[in-house]
Order: structure tokens, then C-alpha cells, then sequence
């Protein structure tokens, strides 16, 4: 049995639990029973946690952990000491460096680590483009009229930097050439979004809360904004041009450079500076033509593919 733990909460976000599911959707295609268990951010990961969902099949398992920082704590090693010793095959996902030592293999869905952590890490491991895990996604293509370009924003399940207090209306003010529509992704733990109707200049807001698919809002698009992390990545293997915004300040700004590097989407490092750099993205048709030939080359699902197999051979 695969059991998959994940951190899930309104400060937290969605992006394990997501990352999770997609798991948990590609291992079940595999043949192979696996649940998934949202760890919300008041409860504790502990024997307690494991016995209310799993009862006494705590023996002959691979658990996968993908945690929050909030769930990470040394007590943890206690935890994963004692399942190891009931033969379980233990996987950490994201930023379990700390705990490596008692995991048999981190997988970090990450471009960039830095050497001095690669170094502490005690286990089998791996990062890099081909650890993104998404499931392979069909690129649709949906031509719209050269002065009626939709732009997606994607900025994240708690909007937990208040982008819906002011973004709306600046990107309204500032006038983006053939701009004419903004759909605006309304996270499950985020407010909805404020602008001034009166000083809308020709462009049509539409706000989804929580949508179905997100995935097929992208497709339709023309230009996608969106928060460094799974959504992101979601966006890329759209093969939509994409510019990618950390609103953590220096925390994503090595991954934020490394997708910078390959090519496959435009990045925004400022918060003061993110309507103007989105403003000279949207009107760069030669920066997105590259992009679009840069991402047809990436195959993003090689990294979900690649970890099913993990699993496969050791249940097998």
C-alpha cells in the first residue's frame, strides 16, 4: 500500500496537496492501491495521526511525505525510525533535508539547490527539471484575434501577499497593447479580488473561484502570470507564455533565475516592479515565440513517470 501525506491549510496553500494528488492519480494508473492524507496545519505528524487513518497497517508500506515547513519538526525522526523498522519504504518530497538520514530517497520538485544542503542530505535524492512532477499535459491551442489577448492570474490558494488588494487596477492603469481580458484565479482560501469598475479602460475582468480544471483555463489562454510553485509549472506544460512572480522576496529568487536561464518563461523578482515587467512581457511577441519553441522541447511529465517507477519497483 502507498500512503501519501501532505500539508494543506490557508496559510499553507495547496501545492502538496496537489502535487500529491497528481501522485496518487498516476500510482492508482499503475495498478497499485495508494490514499492520500491532507495533514492540516493544527494537527501533529505522530503515531497518534497515523493509527486514526491507518489503523494498524503501519508495516510494509512506502509512505511519501510532502510537508509544509510547519510540519517538519525533530520529533519527526522518531516517527520515521519506527516505521523503517516495520519495513516501510520511506520517500520525502520538497524540504526534508534535515531528516534524510531516516528517508531511503528525497525527490525535491526544485530547479535549484544550494551546495551546501545538497551535501547534508543522507539519502538517495534528486532535483533538478526532470523532478517537476505533473502529469503529461495535452497542449491545445486557441488563436484569438491580435487585439484580444487573455492573461490568467494565478496568485495562489490564500493570496497570502494580498495581490487581489491592488493588482487588478494597475494592470489596468498601465495599459497593455491588445490586452482585453483578465481572468482572475480565485484560490479556495483567498478573498476575492478588488478593482475599481470606473477605471476599467475596455477590459473585461472575469473572477474563478476555485475553478473545476484549472488546467483548461490555461490552455485557452494567451499569457499566464502566476506564483512560483506547482501552478506555475501547471502553466508551463501548457506551453502558454508565462511569467513567473515570487512575492516571498529572496526565498524562490535561485529557482526563479534557473527558469530564467532555460528560456521557458519571463520572471518578475520585484513586487514594485511586476506591473512593468508583466506590461513588457505581454507586448514582447519576439520573447514569446522563443519561449514557445524553448518549451516545446521540455517534456514535464518525465519527472511523474520517472517516480512511479520508483514506487513500482518496490512494491513489486
Amino acid at each position: 500500500m502507498v500512503y501519501l501525506i501532505s500539508s494543506l491549510d490557508k496559510k499553507i496553500g495547496m501545492g502538496h496537496s496537489m502535487r500529491c494528488n497528481y501522485l496518487k492519480d498516476a500510482i492508482q494508473k499503475n495498478g497499485i492501491n495508494a490514499t492520500q492524507l491532507d495533514l492540516m496545519a493544527d494537527q501533529s505528524l505522530d503515531h497518534d495521526y497515523l493509527s486514526k487513518k491507518i489503523g494498524d497497517n503501519q508495516g510494509n508500506n512506502i509512505f511519501i511525505f510532502d510537508l509544509h515547513h510547519i510540519h517538519i519538526y525533530k520529533e519527526l525522526q522518531n516517527l520515521f525510525a519506527e516505521l523503517k523498522k516495520s519495513d516501510n519504504f520511506l520517500i520525502g518530497l520538497d524540504c526534508l533535508i534535515e531528516l534524510s538520514y531516516h528517508l531511503d530517497y528525497l525527490w525535491m520538485p526544485t530547479l535549484f539547490i544550494e551546495p551546501e544542503k545538497l551535501k547534508k542530505i543522507a539519502c538517495d535524492y534528486r532535483f533538478g527539471l526532470d523532478s517537476i512532477l505533473l502529469p503529461s499535459i495535452r497542449n491545445k491551442k486557441y488563436i484569438h484575434s491580435f487585439n484580444e489577448k487573455v492573461l490568467t492570474i494565478c496568485s495562489g490558494a490564500g493570496d497570502v501577499c494580498f495581490l487581489g488588494d491592488w493588482l487588478l487596477d494597475e494592470i489596468i492603469y498601465s495599459e497593455i497593447k491588445h490586452l482585453s481580458k483578465i481572468i482572475w484565479i480565485q484560490g479556495p482560501y483567498a478573498k476575492e479580488p478588488v478593482f475599481s469598475l470606473t477605471k476599467n479602460l475596455g477590459i473585461n475582468i472575469e473572477i474563478i473561484k476555485s475553478p473545476v480544471s484549472l488546467i483548461s483555463i490555461m490552455q485557452k489562454s494567451d499569457f499566464i502570470l502566476s506564483v512560483y510553485g506547482i501552478t506555475a509549472f501547471e502553466a508551463l506544460s501548457c506551453k502558454v507564455p508565462t511569467m513567473v512572480f515570487s512575492p516571498y522576496g529572496n526565498k524562490d529568487i535561485q529557482n526563479l533565475n534557473a527558469l530564467k536561464e532555460l528560456s521557458i518563461c519571463d520572471v518578475s523578482l520585484s513586487k514594485n516592479m511586476l506591473v512593468r515587467d508583466l506590461k513588457n512581457f505581454i507586448e514582447n511577441s519576439e520573447k514569446h515565440l522563443d519561449i514557445i519553441y524553448n518549451l516545446e522541447q521540455v517534456d514535464f511529465s518525465a519527472g511523474l513517470r520517472q517516480f512511479v517507477e520508483l514506487v513500482t519497483k518496490k512494491i513489486i
